[in-house]
């Protein structure tokens, strides 16, 4: 990652003239291209937030009424397809990469035929694989049975939930992937759209479903559901935003594959590595204690995982808007689009991870009770949220490095990564047993260590100072975690009443969790802004509030 060669500077070691400076007409056409990319870049981020607040919600929610009707040990298995359809999905992740880079390129040269064969050679590719897949899972499932040390009692739902899962995965891995392409088309709100739709369809049909008394198939035929929708919808929206997007299957153009075969492989491969370590404390606690703790992680890192999701939006704007620029030869707006990227996304993502930090144990009260076989879940969720922050802000630097053709670059970190945890855990259980305690230390300590190599490297790959870099983007996201102790300490005499029952505890994390907020946003505002974000935050909140009150009647000043 270089902020250099992009034909910026002025030419040496050459005959050749140096080039004209650019006409006010083309600099006014490119000050509005970049204005227009900029409105749909910060449309694109509302649009992603907005969608991922709702979908936090509904996964908060549910978890609770989902263990009212199927035990911890069947839940567990509902978390374990998760585990084992992410391994599934790990095969064509550079598929899908491809999809978003080149329909980005292809579409702003106006090139809708190779498109065309673009998608038409990936879903020939994807077809075969997931039917290959389809067969391992349903030849191997004794083993898998094993692996995962699954009662003898759960083996008939077992094989119906990994079948199940597989099945509907493969089906939105296939054709359900020109969702893909419309992310290059960088019309995010409409895949968006379609995502909302289709997970509060698979919330109602859970719901509804459980009351009826299927148990836990509800949630697999609920599933279903929301992939057959979602793959119709999406293939309605492409043929609306392309005109003349066609495919033919089965296709296979040499050209696509090649960059299938070139970018593809070598994005694959880190895709491969992220996939298995984002899951892998859920494989370790599951083959060597068992199914029942694949639950409890699933639920202890439940928090800090939806809370990753909104600023982790940004990241999901940024890869498409960064081909883009490529794409016109602009990569120091890509260096800009990097930091400024993660400075936000860790300022929001430290606030919530700090506080969950800090009160683990009333959140998990309060959202599944003071049932103590789910006191295991309370250590997860207190030592895994600086991980996720970490992992999080490793995501502007892949999508950076993918913009710049360079994706074996993101391997340092699934590298680093692997041999921490292998490591770490490893000694762990030598010096303290087979024990989620050192699950989750371990696989947290090396996330976080591995991360900081990964930012350490993408930023000198970049040109970046690292002071800068940690005072720009690093420290105004640890500083919540500060408030968050200070604020435990003060609250420490209400801690034991918040244990008894869930309206201590929820009463408890209102009222902690909203002085947190304040003052951490307080502290970001006075200590980490400069002068123009500072005017930026006060415009903002100025025209926020004059439309509360002239829409509440009390002010005619705003519209």
């Amino acid at each position: 990652m270089t902020a250099t060669g992009d034909g910026a500077g002025p030419q040496t070691g050459t005959d050749e003239a140096p080039p004209a400076p650019p006409s006010a007409d083309g600099r006014a056409e490119r000050e509005a291209a970049t204005s227009t990319l900029k409105n749909t870049v910060s449309s694109n981020v509302a649009v992603t937030v907005g969608s991922k607040l709702l979908y936090m919600a509904t996964r908060l929610v549910t978890p609770p009424i989902i263990l009212a009707y199927v035990t911890l040990p069947e839940y567990g298995l509902w978390a374990t397809c998760f585990i084992l359809i992410s391994y599934v999905g790990m095969g064509a992740f550079g598929v899908s990469n491809v999809y978003i880079r080149y329909s980005a390129e292809f579409a702003a040269r106006g090139e809708t035929g190779r498109i065309n064969r673009l998608v038409s050679t990936g879903l020939t590719v994807l077809t075969g694989f997931g039917l290959v897949v389809l067969g391992a899972v349903w030849l191997g499932l004794p083993s898998i049975l094993r692996a995962f040390k699954v009662p003898a009692e759960l083996h008939t739902v077992a094989r119906l939930l990994f079948v199940g899962t597989v099945a509907a995965f493969v089906l939105d891995l296939t054709l359900g992937a020109v969702a893909y392409v419309l992310t290059g088309l960088q019309r995010i709100a409409l895949v968006n759209g379609v995502w909302v739709v289709a997970f509060l369809l698979e919330t109602a049909l859970t719901l509804a479903f459980l009351f009826g008394g299927l148990g836990i198939a509800s949630l697999l035929w609920a599933f279903v559901a929301r992939s057959v929708f979602s793959v119709v919808a999406h293939w309605v929206l492409l043929r609306r935003a392309l005109p003349g997007f066609a495919i033919r299957i089965p296709s296979f153009d040499r050209e696509s594959l090649r960059l299938f075969a070139g970018y593809g492989t070598v994005v694959q491969l880190s895709g491969l590595f992220g996939m298995v370590l984002r899951s892998i404390e859920k494989v370790i606690a599951g083959t060597f204690i068992g199914v029942e703790t694949t639950a409890l992680f699933d639920l202890g890192e439940k928090f800090p995982m939806m809370g990753t999701q909104i600023p982790g939006s940004i990241t999901g704007v940024l890869l498409p808007a960064s081909y883009h620029l490529e794409g016109q030869n602009r990569r120091a707006e890509i260096l800009k689009l990097y930091v400024k990227g993660g400075r936000y996304m860790n300022v929001v993502c430290g606030i919530m991870m700090g506080y969950m930090t800090a009160f683990a144990a009333p959140l998990i009260t309060g959202w599944m009770g003071p049932d103590p076989k789910f006191v295991p879940a309370i250590l997860i969720l207190a030592v895994f949220p600086i991980a996720w922050q970490m992992n999080l802000l490793t995501g502007p630097c892949s999508a950076i490095f993918r913009s710049f053709g360079k994706p074996s670059q993101e391997l340092v970190y699934p590298l680093v990564q692997a041999i921490l945890v292998a490591v770490s855990v490893a000694a762990g259980f030598a010096a303290y047993g087979r024990t989620v305690p050192v699950v989750a230390v371990a696989v947290s300590a090396s996330m976080v260590a591995s991360a900081l190599v990964y930012l350490a490297y993408a930023n000198r790959q970049g040109g970046l100072s690292q002071e800068e870099w940690s005072r720009k983007v690093l420290l105004p996201g640890l500083t919540p975690y500060l408030v968050a102790g200070a604020i435990f300490l003060a609250a420490t005499p209400a801690l034991g009443a918040a244990h008894s029952g869930r309206g201590w505890a929820v009463a408890l994390v209102l009222v902690t969790g909203t002085v947190h907020t304040a003052i951490s946003g307080f502290l970001f505002y006075r200590f980490h802004c400069d002068w123009g974000e500072r005017e930026f935050l006060r415009k903002q909140a100025a025209h926020t509030l004059g439309s509360l009150l002239a829409k509440a009647g009390l002010w005619k000043g705003a519209a």
